[in-house]
């Protein structure tokens, strides 16, 4: 007699119907866990390093931004604002998603500048 596990059967059953669609990897080992046996804490210590550095990343982009602002010409603003931007990207490149920045468009800087202005 042929035993078949239940969930296996509800599994296949809901695949069938539609209900249940299969995902990306489904069956294969989590590579993190065959390669790395610390995977886990080294992610943990990885994400809590970036949210920590992710504040003084903001308070720079903040101090950058306000200087471009407040710069003499417009030319320079624009060097300073592409410095800025390269930093972000530099930082988005070195952490996950949930840390990244958005740079910040010329448009923005204009805008601050002409309300600056007023």
């Amino acid at each position: 007699m042929d035993s078949v596990n239940p969930v296996e059967k509800q599994i296949e059953v809901a695949l069938a119907s539609g209900e249940l669609t299969p995902t990306e990897g489904v069956g294969e080992p989590f590579n993190t866990l065959d390669n790395d046996p610390g995977w886990w804490p080294k992610s943990l210590l990885r994400r809590e390093q970036a949210a920590e550095h992710l504040i003084d990343v903001r308070a720079s982009r903040e101090r950058r931004f306000a200087l471009a602002v407040s710069a003499d010409d417009f030319t320079e603003a624009r060097e300073i604002l592409a410095s800025l931007n390269a930093e972000v990207v530099a930082w988005n490149d070195r952490v996950e998603e949930e840390y990244r920045l958005a740079p910040i468009g010329e448009i923005t800087l204009l805008n601050e500048r002409e309300s600056a202005r007023r």
